[in-house]
């Protein structure tokens, strides 16, 4: 809550203060209505929010996904927070996972970034601290590999982000998750936009969340 409210006075100060702070400001709302044996419905999500002063950025990247049908089956969220002074950052993830069974999952570490023209690499290390319904606290040090991307031309944009994390220790333990973003009428205040979100865990009882959803997008 902190992180958040920092980053919405941040925000409107750079709305006052546009020829000094930049910021991007770009946050999706899907959904899709299905109906096999039962009536499902899903809600996404997905808000990618930048502000940059100098070589200081504050960027901040949610993923929310609810899953209802005759009863709540799915509920989850993801927060990824990047502090960058130059190519220097430290991250912050959270996250939780009705169907994973995870409760909470905090995530912290440093890392370097390399920028190119229309993408990203960084590498990072982080301490990951896991709340597990069945498996209770487990406490571990990945690696983080990411890759991010975003091009525009005229009003179609495309853009995403995808991590790879694996155990320091236990290599057969890996994290892969990400997403991507296409907008048609991208730089107008509303635009259509698909997402495609993907989690996987190796060791995890449900292995794979993969999700590709439709609907619109607010943008400033």
């Amino acid at each position: 809550m902190r992180l958040f409210v920092i980053f919405l006075f941040v925000s409107l100060f750079g709305y006052c203060q546009g020829d000094t702070i930049g910021y991007v400001l770009s946050n999706g709302i899907t959904g899709i209505y299905s109906r096999g044996l039962t009536v499902q419905y899903t809600l996404s999500y997905n808000g990618d929010n930048m502000v940059r002063y100098g070589g200081f950025s504050l960027n901040s990247v949610t993923i929310y996904s609810l899953v209802y049908g005759d009863k709540l089956v799915g509920n989850e969220f993801n927060q990824r927070t990047n502090i960058g002074d130059n190519n220097l950052f430290i991250n912050h993830i959270y996250g939780h996972s009705l169907v994973r069974g995870i409760l909470g999952e905090n995530s912290i570490g440093v890392g370097y970034i390399y920028r190119f023209k229309y993408f990203s690499l960084s590498y990072g290390s982080l301490y990951q601290m896991t709340d597990n319904r069945v498996r209770g606290d487990i406490e571990i040090f990945r690696h983080s590999l990411r890759f991010k991307f975003k091009y525009r031309i005229g009003y179609f944009g495309i853009s995403g982000e995808y991590y790879y994390q694996p155990n320091m220790v236990n290599i057969g333990d890996v994290i892969i998750s990400g997403n991507i973003r296409v907008n048609i009428f991208q730089g107008k205040r509303v635009s259509l936009t698909m997402s495609d979100n993907f989690s996987y865990r190796s060791l995890s009882n449900v292995r794979l969340i993969h999700n590709i959803l439709f609907g619109i997008s607010i943008n400033r």
